[in-house]
């Protein structure tokens, strides 16, 4: 028992001190200043952050808010897993309507100890 509260502490310590990512030529200001995609200006930083995406894989759920800002939506699942998502193309999510035709996401699949383990491009 002692092990494995050592081993989760440890775990914890090492995962928030890693560092926000560099991404060459992505503008933290210009994902921020397109909220939920809705001026059509993410797709380009999208495409670099699926190229970057080994480079994402491990960062802790803090530093890619440092990235990335709050997430548009996020999932929640047993276990402690979570996806958050970011819009990159508009759809419903700019009306506020209630409809299914939401714009493309990029998503951030996050483990129990709040670490990327998987990048996906969602497309509805």
């Amino acid at each position: 028992m002692k092990n494995t509260i050592l081993l989760l502490f440890c775990s914890i310590i090492f995962c928030s001190c890693g560092s926000t990512p560099e991404i060459e030529g992505f503008s933290k200001e210009a994902w921020a200043n397109d909220i939920k995609g809705c001026n059509n200006h993410r797709g380009d930083l999208v495409k670099l952050l699926l190229e970057n995406k080994e480079s994402l894989k491990g960062v802790s759920d803090k530093n890619l808010f440092k990235l990335l800002g709050k997430p548009d939506m996020q999932r929640y699942y047993e276990r402690g897993k979570k996806s958050y998502l970011y819009f990159y193309e508009p759809g419903d999510q700019c009306d506020d309507a209630s409809g299914q035709k939401n714009g493309k996401r990029i998503a951030f699949e996050v483990n129990s100890l709040g670490v990327v383990v998987l990048i996906t491009e969602e497309i509805r």
